[in-house]
């Protein structure tokens, strides 16, 4: 009983806190985050950047977009395993997004392009691609 109490206290307490540095204009809460999750890779994100990540969802990873990526990846010096494995494991989560965008380093625009008139669920590819690398780079700002 005792505990339930201190914790509806804490909670309280901290709720006010809320409330008053919001009418106190408390500063800016996105670039707070940002200094503190940058380092493990995490940056918050813009409501098109969302959007984008959201039209990866429907990949099923049936491999049409790998059709002209087999010569790329039996070329590539940094691991690139092609444009499904792109999707599928480079978009989902951001916080390896300086890796994956090293993994895509080797593909030209026009490759991301070319994919993505064959995916039957119209999947950006080119949209993703600049996504991971622009979240890449400003993940490396927000490091130095």
């Amino acid at each position: 009983m005792w505990g339930r109490v201190q914790s509806l206290v804490l909670l309280g307490l901290a709720l006010m806190k809320t409330l008053l540095l919001r009418l106190g204009g408390a500063s800016n809460n996105v670039e707070r985050f940002n200094q503190v999750y940058s380092p493990d890779g995490v940056l918050s994100m813009s409501e098109a950047e969302a959007r984008v990540l959201g039209r990866a969802s429907p990949c099923t990873g049936c491999g049409r977009c790998d059709l002209q990526q087999g010569p790329r990846v039996l070329d590539s010096k940094v691991g690139y395993r092609g444009m499904t494995a792109f999707v599928l494991g480079g978009t989902r989560s951001l916080t390896d997004s300086r890796e994956v965008a090293r993994l895509i380093s080797e593909v030209p625009e026009s490759d991301f392009e070319d994919a993505q008139r064959l995916c039957p669920y119209n999947v950006p590819l080119l949209d993703l691609a600049r996504l991971v690398r622009g979240h890449a780079q400003r993940l490396n700002e927000q490091v130095k």
